[in-house]
């Protein structure tokens, strides 16, 4: 097995990876075990004994995700209830999510859904097991803005 070192910058404790941004903060990091981290604290040393395979390094959990959800909830002259929301994607403008899935809970009488929204890749289904509508963006460009409206 043959050793291998890997130095970090002083930053990886307090800021997700480049891909969030600055100034995105970290509740947590985690290493794989083949990692020793004995010079870490001192140097930003990584030591790695790697096995063979391929194996996840590290996992890092940012306080809070690029995302900023701003709903509006009200009824309607029938009673309906209407669910307009704007999600924007607060990752750096050359960057995009791909794959997101907002789950937004809905009220236990909820039986079927009419929508409206932004773009023609999006979609969105009522989940009636989990009381639930599960909003699908298959790429969400950073700096951007989308938005639905739930009938």
């Amino acid at each position: 097995m043959t050793e291998r070192l890997s130095g970090l910058t002083t930053r990886i404790k307090e800021v997700a990876p480049e891909c969030y941004g600055a100034a995105v903060r970290v509740d947590e990091v985690s290493f794989h075990q083949a990692v020793k981290l004995d010079e870490f604290d001192s140097s930003r040393i990584l030591r790695l004994s790697p096995s063979q395979g391929e194996y996840q390094l590290s996992d890092v959990l940012p306080s809070a995700p690029p995302f900023r959800l701003f709903p509006t909830i009200e009824r309607d002259s029938g009673g309906k209830l209407l669910m307009y929301l704007k999600l924007r994607c607060d990752l750096p403008p050359k960057s995009a999510a791909i794959n997101l899935c907002a789950s937004v809970p809905v009220p236990k009488g909820s039986v079927s859904m009419s929508l409206e929204l932004s773009s023609p890749d999006q979609s969105a289904e009522l989940k009636l097991q989990t009381r639930s509508i599960e909003w699908t963006i298959p790429r969400f460009p950073g700096g951007t803005q989308l938005s639905a409206l739930f009938k």
